[in-house]
Parts: structure tokens; C-alpha cells; sequence
């Protein structure tokens, strides 16, 4: 094929015609430039793509480092809230700060860990929960200095009642603590933030806890209830309204209680004299005196109650008095073998069934005998001896020579 020769341009075939076309050459260049550049400007664009991910991977570390520490750090702000919390009363005076402290030091090494990007974005995720940690402290230790005020002022004012109570007649000592309830109630009322009506009405309620506790105290002491009804009605425009019928129920029970034992410390004497020997009928005696001249239902219950005591307690001293009397008289006659050398004194002071028995064996121990077993005592005394008798633990009680000496011979008192 012929080709044509022409400056500045190339001649080719085409392949339509098989004629030859003229190319300019510098148009070859500039497509040649354009190609280069597109795929610089694909590298380039590839380059910020892989940049971009790179960025994002970063960001997504950076977030789970954050995420983590704050994770962190809020579990020990909870952790610490909650064991600052059961610190109660005075001992929590500080514990706000102390906690704070810790738990910004514990604050500070999680951000010491991390790279200062992570370090700032913790920090301020983090505020948040410091403030509301330090928020929470601060409250419950505000709350428990006021209980701690409330707890000491109370217990004070609690011991200056019962020191009152104790003392039922100390006038001058029942004003004073009438004075520190009202120091208290000023104490605590602008502690709490009480109102006037708030502030009377606790007044009113400890005044009766120390008028009642005095009450009770003088209807049970030296005067009774006349004395205790006085001192009610001086100081009852002090006393909760609610609380005066009990009180006037309490100081009527007080009046019958007093005249029940007003007899029967009046026949006191006569209930120290009873012996074994008199007991019965002179208890008889008394018991009737006292139905006689006691009409109240309420003061004979009071007065028969505390004359059966009163009965008890003497037969016990009796049987102590008989018992001792046993020993010394049967100590006596075992170390001389001769009754006349126990005193009259002990012989009388004896339970009457035990001289009899001693003095029994006696005359036939004087005579040179020896006592004669009674065989079917004996016999029923060994039943009871046996540990499967019913009347065994009877037995282990009865002493057999004071009781039995003179009807059990010393062999047989001895098995």
C-alpha cells in the first residue's frame, strides 16, 4: 500500500475504505497525557481510600478504648457508692471526700493508659458519672450528720428522762430536763427545718414521755397514788390529751393497790409470828379479817395477793428455821448421845414431827434398846427406793432418820 508523506502527519489505512487517513501526531500525545493522568489520579484516589479506612479503624479502636474505661470506671463509682453508703451515722463525716479522692485516683490510671485522644474523649465521657458520684456521697453524708446530730441529742435526752423518772420527787431535776427538751427541739427544728406546729407538737410528745415516767415512778413509791395524782395535775396541760384517761386509769390501780397493801402491812407482825404449829388456823384467821374489811374488788385482789406471798415467804422461813434446827438438834445428840444436851431453844425451833421421832429414839436408845423396824414401812420405803417406782424421786427427798428413826431400826436405816 502506497503511503503518503506529509509534515506533521502519519497516514494509516482505514479500515472502511482501505484508504489511507491523515492522524495528527500531536493528538496522540495529548490522549497519551490523559490516559497517564486518569490513572495517576486512580492511584491517588485508591491511596485516600486505603487512608479513609485506616482512619476509620482508628476511630473504631479509639471508641472501644473509651467505651471500656468509662465501662470501668462507672462500675467502681457504683462500687464505691455502695460501700460508702453503709457507712452510717458519725462514722460517715469525711466519707464524701475520702471517697471522691479515690475514686478520681482510680479515674486518673485508667487515663494514664490510654493515648491522648482516647485520654480526652474518657475524660469527658467520664465527667458525667464523677459529678453524680460526688452528688450521691455528698447527700447521704449530709443525711447522716443529721442522724448523727438527731441520735446524740436523743440519747442525751433520753438518760436526762430517765434520770428524772429515777428520781420522781427532785422537782428542780424534772425542770431542768423540761429545759432540755426544749433545747433539743430547737436543735433538731433548724437542723430539719421544722414549722412552729411541728416543733410544739415534739415538745408535747417528750414532755409526756417525762411527766408519764414520773407518774408511774411516784404511784409506785413513798406516797402512792395521792402523790402521783398531784404532781398529774400540775404538769397536765403538759401531757399528750390522748394520754390522760391511762394515766388516770394507771393512778386509780395505784390507789387500790395502796390500800390493799396498807392492811396487809398492817397485820405483817402477826404473819412473822405464825409457826409450824399455828400456821394454819392464823392464815385462816387473817384471809377472813381481810374479806371483812376490804369492800373494793380492786384493793382485796391487790391485798390478797400480797398476803399469800406474804404466807409463802413465812412458811419457807419456817421450814429453813425447822430444817437448821434438825441438823444442830440430831448434830447434838449423835457427838453426846443424851437428848437434855440439845437446848430448849433448838428443840422448840424444830419441826414438831422430827423432836417427836428424835426424842422417841432417844428413850429407847437411853433404856439400852435399839428401835424396832416397822416392817411394813420398811417394806414400802424399799418399793419407793427403786429407781422404776413411780415414787422414786420422792424417796431421794425424804431424810429416813429424821422422818423414820424412830420406827426404822439402824441396820434398815442404813440399807
Amino acid at each position: 500500500m502506497p503511503r503518503v508523506t506529509v509534515p506533521g502527519v502519519s497516514s494509516i489505512v482505514t479500515p472502511e475504505t482501505g484508504a489511507p487517513r491523515a492522524v495528527d501526531s500531536d493528538a496522540f500525545g495529548g490522549i497519551a497525557a490523559r490516559q497517564s493522568q486518569a490513572t495517576s489520579q486512580a492511584l491517588q484516589g485508591l491511596g485516600g481510600a486505603m487512608v479513609d479506612i485506616a482512619a476509620q479503624m482508628q476511630d473504631a479502636e479509639d471508641t472501644q478504648k473509651v467505651l471500656d474505661a468509662d465501662a470501668a470506671f462507672k462500675n467502681r463509682a457504683l462500687e464505691a457508692s455502695r460501700a460508702a453508703e453503709q457507712v452510717v451515722g458519725a462514722d460517715a463525716r469525711g466519707i464524701a471526700t475520702k471517697s471522691t479522692e479515690a475514686l478520681s485516683k482510680f479515674r486518673d490510671e485508667i487515663a494514664g493508659k490510654l493515648t491522648p485522644r482516647q485520654r480526652n474523649a474518657f475524660l469527658n465521657k467520664s465527667d458525667s458519672t464523677s459529678a453524680h458520684f460526688t452528688d450521691r456521697l455528698a447527700r447521704h453524708e449530709a443525711a447522716q450528720n443529721r442522724k448523727a446530730l438527731e441520735d446524740s441529742t436523743m440519747a442525751s435526752l433520753s438518760a436526762d428522762i430517765s434520770t428524772s423518772a429515777a428520781n420522781p420527787l427532785d422537782v428542780a431535776l424534772h425542770a431542768r430536763t423540761s429545759a432540755n427538751i426544749r433545747q433539743a427541739a430547737e436543735i433538731l427544728g433548724k437542723q430539719n427545718g421544722w414549722t412552729p406546729e411541728v416543733k410544739a407538737e415534739w415538745i408535747k410528745q417528750n414532755d409526756t414521755r417525762l411527766h408519764t415516767e414520773v407518774i408511774e415512778n411516784l404511784a409506785n413509791g413513798p406516797g402512792g397514788g395521792p402523790v402521783a395524782k398531784a404532781y398529774f395535775e400540775a404538769n397536765k396541760k403538759n401531757i399528750d390529751g390522748t394520754k390522760h384517761d391511762q394515766i388516770m386509769k394507771m393512778l386509780k390501780t395505784s390507789v387500790s393497790r395502796d390500800a390493799g397493801l396498807q392492811f396487809v402491812d398492817s397485820v405483817q407482825g402477826r404473819v412473822a409470828k405464825l409457826t409450824d404449829g399455828t400456821f394454819q388456823d392464823g392464815a385462816a384467821e387473817l384471809r377472813k379479817e381481810l374479806r371483812a374489811r376490804l369492800k373494793d374488788p380492786a384493793e382485796r385482789d391487790y391485798a390478797e395477793r400480797e398476803l399469800e406471798q406474804r404466807l409463802t415467804e413465812r412458811k419457807n422461813q419456817i421450814a429453813d428455821i425447822e430444817r437448821k434446827a434438825g441438823d444442830t438438834a440430831y448434830k447434838i445428840y449423835e457427838e453426846t448421845k443424851d437428848f437434855k444436851k440439845i437446848p430448849p431453844s433448838v428443840l422448840e425451833a424444830m419441826d414438831p414431827k422430827q423432836r417427836s421421832v428424835l426424842r422417841k429414839m432417844a428413850d429407847v436408845e437411853a433404856k439400852g434398846g435399839a428401835v424396832a423396824t416397822d416392817w411394813s414401812l420398811y417394806s414400802q420405803l424399799h418399793k419407793m427406793s427403786n429407781p422404776d417406782n413411780a415414787d422414786f424421786a420422792k424417796f431421794q427427798g425424804l431424810d429416813l432418820v429424821k422422818l423414820y428413826g424412830d420406827r426404822l431400826n439402824k441396820n434398815e436405816l442404813e440399807e
